[in-house]
């Protein structure tokens, strides 16, 4: 894999240091060229991150001391919405509050060896995992979407739209033969309702019958569907892994 630019973010310096000694460990046995910076604060990192430098990996603490980990997501997705945020944190109990910021797992402290390199064999299968198209075809022409710039499918009768970063597409088909293509594919895409296909990257909040995305859409979730979302999610997040 090429170049890999790694963000920390802990008021904690001893565990930052720790932090970045494992991912150094890891870069020494696989060569994979990881590029770390370390901050000791959320505004060091938002004034970074708004002078235009990027991370494909942001390993991000909750409680410090100026700005917090949540408040310094939310403005770092102003500027990055495809950074993978990590949160490292002592409490479990901020799980759930962090969905309208996106975050990629969640690791509580004293951080278990086998799942900080897990999560972070994770992240780099998910950078790469979106730079693919999905082909279709409408009107006796053909097209490809990059799937890491689609947001979601809605299914409006016998016609799908595509809702991406760039505009909307359409095609006739069929909502769940395009799940099933993606159940069989590295990306994430959640179907919680029967109109609608939405990828995890832009799910920017998430509330028990509605989820919000980064384009502003709120779509809702079916009742027979509700409680299979939330524990998804809350798996995505690493909910069954805390301890």
């Amino acid at each position: 894999m090429s170049f890999i630019n790694i963000a920390i973010c802990d008021d904690d310096i001893r565990f930052a240091s720790f932090l970045e000694e494992k991912l150094c460990g890891i870069d020494e046995t696989q060569s994979l060229n990881l590029n770390i910076e370390v901050f000791s604060d959320g505004q060091e990192i938002i004034q970074n991150i708004s002078e235009g430098n990027r991370y494909d990996i942001i390993y991000l603490d909750i409680e410090m001391k100026y700005i917090d980990g949540l408040e310094a997501a939310r403005q770092i997705r102003k500027f990055d919405e495809t950074a993978l945020l990590i949160y490292v944190t002592n409490y479990t109990s901020y799980a759930l509050r962090t969905f309208e910021v996106r975050p990629f797992r969640f690791i509580v402290k004293p951080v278990s060896e086998d799942l900080f390199q897990k999560y972070f064999w994770q992240a780099l299968g998910e950078i790469s995992k979106n730079n693919f198209y999905f082909y279709f075809k409408y009107d006796k022409a053909s097209y490809k979407i990059l799937v890491k710039n689609i947001i979601y499918f809605e299914s409006v009768r016998r016609i799908i739209h595509i809702h991406t970063v760039n505009g909307t597409y359409k095609f006739y088909g069929k909502i769940s033969a395009v799940e099933d293509f993606f159940s069989s594919s590295t990306a994430l895409f959640l179907r919680i309702h029967q109109s609608f296909l939405i990828n995890y990257v832009y799910i920017q909040k998430h509330a028990y019958s509605v989820i919000e995305l980064t384009n502003g859409s709120r779509l809702n979730i079916s009742p027979d569907r509700r409680k299979n979302v939330t524990e998804l999610l809350c798996n995505i997040l690493g909910g069954n892994e805390f301890g």
